[in-house]
């Protein structure tokens, strides 16, 4: 267990309660190994495994129907192929990734995954997140729907690598990044077209990316975007509505799936905004 005085301990303490955070933290250890994970089959050589509260998440997104959706931070493209496998009939789905390494990686990933006719669908962009928006703002173009899955503190790939939170944490990197994912909201809120979705989703325990992040952007924003809940399931419906999480737990602007109260599972969060239409 680690001790009071370590960093990321007294981070997750003063957020959630001394009680919490240590049961946050064992359950973050007791992942490695016995982690939930989903398998997505497409049709193509291969299936695709994820966290099975990735999984949730990337089904979560309104229906895509004929549509054209932009997944702004997409590599290595699991909730791409998720989005894919819940609306087959998506017209587009643009997966921009910066990281030339990352965006051979998750072709790679669609090539084995995926049937030629789906593949096709499937259009890799690799363009910087944060200005893609003032790009398209230009080029007077609108996404039906954007997903920004944010780079962030990805605190289970952290303890699976170095075992300790004092190895990782700071709290000035945490709110570094907090400011890259405004920036990327920012970025998704101009590509988006009037009356469409904005989905953001971390794999982190910090507030601070979290909820604060959507806080920060209705605050400054509201001219822009409106706030909306993701519905979760009720126990008694078999199906799963299109836009709705199968389960999770509700915070002040979104839903997180955390491995103290989902053994195995996450920590993800997700919210979602909505571009206001024209002239609202």
């Amino acid at each position: 267990m680690l001790s009071a005085s370590n960093p990321y301990f007294k981070f997750l303490s003063d957020h959630y309660g001394g009680e919490r955070a240590e049961a946050l933290w064992l359950s973050l250890q007791a992942k490695h190994g016995s982690a939930s994970v989903r398998s997505v089959d497409l049709g193509g050589s291969e299936s695709y495994q994820l966290d099975t509260a990735s999984y949730v998440v990337a089904q979560s997104v309104p229906d895509v129907s004929h549509k054209i959706v932009l997944d702004l931070c997409a590599a290595p493209g699991g909730k791409s192929l998720v989005i894919a496998h819940r609306y087959p009939r998506v017209n587009r789905i643009i997966c921009n990734e910066i990281s030339k390494d990352r965006r051979f990686r998750m072709k790679a990933n669609f090539d084995r995954c995926l049937p030629p006719e789906m593949n096709e669908r499937m259009e890799i962009w690799g363009r910087d997140g944060a200005s893609l928006g003032f790009e398209n703002l230009k080029k007077h173009l609108g996404f039906d729907g954007v997903l920004v899955d944010a780079p962030c503190s990805s605190d289970a790939h952290h303890v699976e690598q170095k075992g300790s939170g004092a190895d990782f944490f700071s709290e000035k990197k945490t709110k570094a990044l907090a400011q890259r994912q405004y920036a990327l909201l920012c970025s998704a809120i101009l590509a988006t077209r009037p009356g469409g979705w904005i989905q953001y989703a971390t794999c982190t325990l910090s507030p601070l990316e979290n909820d604060a992040v959507i806080q920060r952007v209705c605050e400054k924003k509201s001219d822009l975007i409106t706030w909306e809940q993701i519905p979760l399931r009720d126990a008694s419906v078999e199906s799963l509505p299109a836009g709705s999480m199968s389960h999770g737990e509700r915070t002040s602007y979104g839903v997180r799936i955390f491995p103290d109260q989902y053994p195995g599972q996450g920590p993800l969060y997700t919210a979602r905004l909505r571009r206001r239409d024209a002239g609202a």
